[in-house]
């Protein structure tokens, strides 16, 4: 079975429609290709969503998550490629102390990725593994260093430099 999306291109090809299909498939890619984004605003609006999972992570006691456990854990990969390196997180938008935390982070979540089924049942009881408390210890103490300077600006670059 074919998507929304799918089903929706194949209308396209249905000669009748195809004018109208062609200007909905690139009316939303020409007004973004006229704006230009620089890597480093890409980066800090990364960092940003990056503070938020860790946040997440790190008040799922006392809020609880806000989807269910499988999709909490991938959403990681939403903004990290895992296994995640120092040259991931570069300056100026990461300190070194930040990189570092990051990648602590990363091999927390990738051992209780490996810990747990590919299907996962009972969010409370995969909770209770030793390597999600793992995790959440390593989100917690990095969202602490990266919240020493906090989020950084979504529409301009961020300026200045960065300590260890």
């Amino acid at each position: 079975m074919r998507g929304w999306l799918g089903s929706w291109r194949g209308d396209c090809q249905k000669p009748y429609i195809q004018q109208r299909c062609r200007s909905k498939l690139y009316a939303g890619y020409e007004l973004m290709s006229t704006e230009s984004v620089s890597t480093q605003l890409v980066d800090q609006r990364v960092r940003n969503r990056i503070i938020e999972y860790l946040a997440m992570l790190a008040t799922h006691e006392s809020d609880p998550l806000a989807w269910d456990l499988a999709e909490t854990i991938n959403q990681w990969e939403d903004w990290v490629h895992s296994p995640a390196g120092e040259d991931q997180f570069l300056c100026p938008t990461y300190s070194p102390d930040e990189c570092a935390h990051l990648v602590a982070v990363d091999k927390a979540w990738s051992a209780f990725a490996d810990a747990t089924p590919v299907l996962l049942g009972d969010d409370a009881a995969e909770m209770q593994r030793p390597e999600w408390r793992v995790l959440v210890l390593a989100a917690c103490a990095a969202l602490e260093v990266m919240m020493q300077r906090g989020r950084l600006p979504e529409d301009h670059q961020a300026h200045g430099s960065v300590g260890a």
